[in-house]
């Protein structure tokens, strides 16, 4: 006979499902997030990252 007794735990119920479809829904946007982003890099026109902006003011006829 053991000398205590086991002492019992509450047992909680949770949807198994719920937590891991909310975890790999937000990796999987992560991820399109980053892909999208190294795609525009990789395609972008030359020079868009390095120029100087252009200037929307034209010159005046002075």
């Amino acid at each position: 006979m053991p000398k205590t007794l086991p002492i019992p735990r509450p047992v909680v119920t949770r949807p198994a499902t719920s937590r891991r479809e909310g975890a790999s829904a937000g990796a999987i946007a992560l991820f399109a997030v980053a892909y999208i982003a190294v795609l525009g890099i990789l395609f972008a026109p030359d020079g868009f990252f390095t120029e100087s902006p252009t200037t929307l003011v034209a010159d005046s006829a002075d």
